[in-house]
């Protein structure tokens, strides 16, 4: 396997250079790139074979069992561990600092002048932001039109685990396992080892020699902070929530890894035969430690530094405490700046491993596509809510260019799925009759070809909202549920939403 993976340095003479994308088909990185900006810059790679999932219907070889992590992850975790609590120490003063200057505190007077937090100690809004970290979702999205995971691969293979990319390329998912899926084509391999510290595949350009190898990797996450209804909707119209109890298995970057091997690595951009894709992205160069729980302070203080121009800090605790919706809604570039929480472990569906399952409204409430996530939630026992997001069909540069397109909203759950996965909840007849007329109206509303506007799917879905209130669920937030392995948000009563159990009392919708 090639040798020329190493990060460099946490320090870098960072110069306003254009971020560079590969060409690679199942990486986050290349998803983010064809996600939200591929479509717009790059219409070509969706031409090439080697970026399209092999065939919706299936086209892999069945999945075999896993462990929930092998010595690999936790070897790997271990060092994290290790390097994340020094790492954290050290940033807590000047975290500290950030947060008590006189800039920061003047933000927050702008922003969120009646709830006083400007006046807050320092220690408080860090403790605020930690209860964040420790409440925030961990959403992985999917189901885009370019590649990585369908729904069809979930309905028609048997698995008992969310397959990662490395699992889909050595089951054959994206044809014959090619060189270009490897080092140094794909950046895949410089963020697996280099920041997560994960070993080296034993194949020629870094590929898996094994399943087992394959399996040793990371399921790409990302923390969603800033409480986004669509998760990380560049990544696709279907959101996976993961279990807070994979925090245990969770290295949490400051930032995208593939942005930042492609933009700070200098060792991977210098490697002969790495492929680039020129786009320009404000980030800047920091340490690219990972955090872990309860040592989260260093990701926190690197990603306000790699954002700076975004103003990390400042977007969360307007989206927290904001007044108005001057201040609540964000504009599409502050999704890009999760902290990337990826998973060193395997995902499994038993005990709401993924507790929530998102579907993007435009993009497929009332089609042919969202029957398929029901059934998928229907067969694998999890909850199912649809969320507005920026309510479009397709991102495109127009929605992109919208100054406040992200409000801060409630979900709304699928009625026929609430039952049978099991959450507290009985919905009537009444509701379940008004929730499968809204999905015909909805889909009588489309065009030829699945169109809806921007400003009919808002109207439908207030029209949603309207007739079954008592179906909403928010996004979870710090003291809203004591129990978030269970429970999946409120209702509009208070009530917490949760999978059934005997300490639970149950709602009517």
């Amino acid at each position: 396997a090639p040798q020329l993976r190493a990060v460099p340095p946490p320090v870098f003479p960072c110069h306003p250079v254009p971020w560079e994308a590969p060409i690679s088909g199942a990486m986050s990185w290349s998803r983010l790139a064809v996600g939200l900006w591929g479509s717009l810059l790059l219409p070509g790679l969706a031409a090439d074979p080697g970026l399209e999932l092999l065939p919706r219907s299936g086209g892999g070889r069945p999945f075999p069992p896993v462990e929930r992590m092998y010595d690999a992850q936790r070897h790997a975790m271990e060092e994290i561990r290790e390097a994340a609590r020094t790492a954290s120490a050290a940033a807590r003063p000047k975290l500290l600092e950030m947060l008590d200057s006189e800039a920061f505190r003047g933000r927050l007077r702008d922003c969120c002048a009646a709830s006083g937090i400007a006046e807050w100690p320092a220690e408080r809004l860090l403790g605020t932001l930690h209860e964040n970290v420790n409440s925030a979702e961990l959403v992985h999205n999917f189901e885009n039109s370019h590649s990585g995971l369908t729904l069809e691969v979930l309905l028609n293979n048997v698995t008992d685990y969310l397959p990662t990319s490395w699992q889909m390329i050595y089951l054959g998912y994206y044809g014959p396992v090619l060189p270009s899926f490897g080092h140094p084509s794909s950046p895949a391999d410089a963020s697996e080892e280099g920041v997560y510290r994960l070993q080296p595949f034993s194949q020629p350009h870094d590929l898996p020699g094994s399943y087992e190898e394959a399996s040793g990797r990371a399921q790409y996450v990302a923390l969603n902070m800033l409480r986004v209804d669509t998760g990380n909707p560049a990544f696709g119209n279907v959101t996976a929530v993961m279990s807070p109890s994979y925090w245990d298995a969770i290295a949490a970057a400051p930032v995208d890894t593939g942005l930042y091997t492609f933009k700070c690595n200098e060792t991977y951009m210098n490697t002969s035969g790495s492929r680039h894709v020129p786009m320009k992205v404000p980030i800047e160069c920091a340490d690219i430690t990972p955090g872990v729980a309860g040592a989260m302070d260093h990701a926190l203080l690197n990603n306000q530094l790699m954002w700076s121009k975004l103003d990390v800090l400042g977007h969360l605790f307007s989206r927290w405490y904001g007044h108005n919706e001057t201040y609540t809604n964000i504009s599409s570039p502050h999704i890009i700046t999760y902290i990337e929480s990826n998973i060193l472990a395997n995902v499994h569906f038993e005990d709401h491993g993924i507790k929530l399952l998102v579907g993007a409204f435009a993009p497929l409430f009332g089609t042919p596509r969202g029957q398929l996530l029901q059934q998928v939630a229907q067969r694998k026992g999890i909850a199912l809510a649809w969320a507005l997001g920026e309510g479009v069909v397709h991102m495109s540069m127009d929605s992109m260019n919208k100054t406040k397109p992200w409000r801060s909203s409630a979900r709304m759950l699928d009625l026929t799925v609430a039952e049978p996965a099991g959450l507290n909840v009985s919905v009537s007849a009444a509701s379940r009759a008004a929730f499968e007329g809204l999905w015909k109206s909805v889909a009588a509303e489309r065009g030829p070809a699945g169109e809806l506007s921007q400003a009919k799917a808002r109207s439908l879905w207030a029209s949603m909202v309207a007739e079954i209130p008592a179906g909403q669920v928010s996004v979870p937030a710090p003291g809203v549920c004591s129990d978030w392995s269970r429970c999946i948000g409120a209702a509009p009563h208070g009530e917490c939403v949760c999978y059934r159990s005997e300490r639970l009392e149950g709602f009517f919708v």
